[in-house]
């Protein structure tokens, strides 16, 4: 069994030896980056890597007035540039619903 890239032998396992499992853990979360030094890094923000192509950006408008609209810089929802309606985004995909919009300034 391995426990941070290390193994545990089965007879530790076996005997229910879980303070030797539970050492090899927490020497494997030691050696990984802290939250605060992975959020520093960027690593968590999950959205970092734009989950809606550009391609798509492009093609999609605002099914109102149908007008262009723009990623919200939180990466929520599309807000349309004309009547500032924003559109969700779940699951990485717009929800380009009249009824689901908002209306924002």
């Amino acid at each position: 069994m391995a426990v941070g890239g290390e193994l545990v032998d089965a007879k530790s396992v076996k005997e229910g030896r879980f303070d030797i499992i539970e050492n090899r853990a927490r020497q494997y979360w030691r050696l990984s980056p802290s939250r605060s030094e992975m959020q520093a890094e960027g690593l968590l923000n999950c959205r970092c890597a734009m989950a809606i192509s550009k391609d798509l950006l492009e093609i999609l408008v605002c099914p109102v007035c149908k007008a262009t609209v723009e990623l919200k810089p939180d990466q929520s929802g599309l807000k349309c540039v004309q009547c500032h309606r924003v559109y969700p985004i779940r699951d990485d995909i717009p929800v380009m619903l009249v009824d689901e919009a908002k209306i924002e300034e």
